[in-house]
């Protein structure tokens, strides 16, 4: 179960909305009871403690891959430290085909 939120034009919220309803038609009666008490249960301060704790835990994971990146990988590739989200983008100096060597060498080396 994954809930979340977004902000934005409303036209584009629009939109969402509508993809979502076109793809989410009859979610889960249980997982939407269980999100409300959850909700309620909490109120607002439980609710901003959670994020702030689930924010902490993503930002130590970040933090643990761009050290990680900063020794394995300087000089050899190029990322941007994210600003929001929890990916790192990384384009490898040199290489134009990354699903070449994917093919050639990751799937030979068993790389999963």
């Amino acid at each position: 179960m994954r809930i979340g939120f977004i902000t934005g034009p409303k036209p584009l919220i629009e939109r969402i909305v509508l993809h979502i309803q076109v793809s989410t038609m009859h979610p889960s009666t249980f997982a939407q009871l269980l999100v409300s008490q959850l909700l309620y249960q909490w109120g607002e301060e439980g609710f901003l403690a959670h994020v702030d704790r689930v924010i902490d835990f993503y930002r130590k994971q970040r933090d643990a891959l761009l050290a990680a990146a900063d020794k394995w990988l300087s000089g050899l590739a190029e990322w941007y430290v994210p600003t929001a989200g929890m990916f790192l983008w990384v384009k490898i100096k040199g290489l134009h085909d990354v699903r070449k060597l994917i093919e050639e060498k990751a799937f030979k080396k068993e790389v999963k």
